[in-house]
């Protein structure tokens, strides 16, 4: 009996490869590989770049692989019993629990006028709640200002250039 290839299971499952369901028939299965390589065979393009024929060539061997493997009864329960132990070790862990959240009302921009002093409750105000639009406009106004500073610097060199200089 010819030894199971090493399952790479980051990939395409052979159903997957062969495009058939987990619970298909033997006739399913050589109906869908006949198809397939007809598709796939590196002999269908002699003219092709070796890029595409390599590329051609390696989609081939995996629908062969897939073929011998699933058409062979005692190959494909081995098979899937690999790909079951598979799924199982790695399935996606649960997502945890969420928390109990109080809903409180959203905070936005505000400001006190005496900043750093305790409310009545014991508690800090809050000075500023910066919104994220705030960093992308002080961005553009530095980056406008930059270009003024540069264009005044520019026009002052042009105008106090005598017209022999240009």
């Amino acid at each position: 009996m010819k030894k199971l290839p090493t399952l790479d299971m980051s990939g395409d499952t052979y159903y997957v490869v062969l495009g058939i369901s987990e619970t298909a028939t033997q006739d399913e299965i050589k109906r869908a590989y006949r198809h397939l390589i007809r598709r796939v065979h590196p002999d269908k393009f002699p003219e092709a770049s070796q890029h595409w024929k390599l590329a051609v060539e390696q989609k081939s061997k995996k629908v062969i692989e897939a073929y011998c493997v699933l058409s062979d009864s005692t190959q494909r329960s081995s098979y899937d019993q690999q790909l079951a132990l598979y799924r199982q070790q790695h399935a996606p862990s649960p997502p945890p629990p969420q928390r109990a959240t109080t809903t409180s009302p959203p905070r936005t921009c505000t400001s006190t006028a005496n900043p750093g002093l305790e409310s009545q409750a014991g508690q800090r105000e809050e000075n500023w709640r910066f919104l994220p639009i705030s960093a992308f406009w002080g961005g553009i106004l530095i980056t406008a200002a930059v270009l003024l500073m540069l264009l005044s610097i520019y026009f002052d060199i042009i105008v106090s250039a005598s017209p022999g200089d240009l």
